[in-house]
């Protein structure tokens, strides 16, 4: 994969890549911290559920979830991003687990991640559409999602991306 680089502040390299089993202790520490609150994992969120979930994505299965990593140029995981195919929603897939460092924030690993996710999805079905629940609306309408519903509760955005939307 190409390597990117961020526009912020301080300039970082980082490349994206399919998630491989030597990225899974990282990909956890990573997705646990993004996921804590007040220094601990909300219940979804524990490590070991995230391991379990992550490990899935290794398997050859249609359904089963898809991960991709992003690494420094030294190798070291940075973020970490899922989808996968709804089974029983026809054409409809979802994005989640979308994680990035605390100390890599703000310099565009998370938007990369978003956009090669939306790249694959469209490679792979060039039709359909593309669900996810977010607090970061703008980033999401910029990206050509839609709000649909909206949680107050838990401050979280339900965006639609239409894959054949002209």
């Amino acid at each position: 994969m190409e390597p990117n680089r961020s526009l912020g502040e301080r300039d970082v390299n980082f490349t994206l890549r399919p998630m491989q089993e030597m990225d899974l202790v990282a990909a956890v520490a990573i997705t646990v911290e993004s996921f804590s609150s007040d220094g601990g994992a909300l219940g979804q969120y524990a490590a070991p559920r995230v391991r379990e979930r992550l490990l899935s994505g290794l398997r050859a299965s249609e359904y089963a979830p898809r991960f991709i990593v992003a690494l420094q140029d030294d190798g070291t995981v940075i973020g970490v991003a899922g989808w996968g195919k709804l089974e029983f929603a026809s054409r409809t897939w979802g994005l989640f687990l979308s994680s990035v460092s605390r100390n890599h924030r703000g310099q565009g690993v998370g938007t990369a991640l978003v956009r090669e996710r939306l790249r694959r999805i469209e490679a792979e079905s060039g039709q359909g559409r593309v669900l996810v629940s977010t607090r970061h609306r703008k980033r999401f309408e910029r990206l050509g999602f839609r709000s649909v519903d909206y949680d107050a509760e838990l401050s979280l955005h339900l965006m639609l991306k239409r894959l054949d939307a002209v």
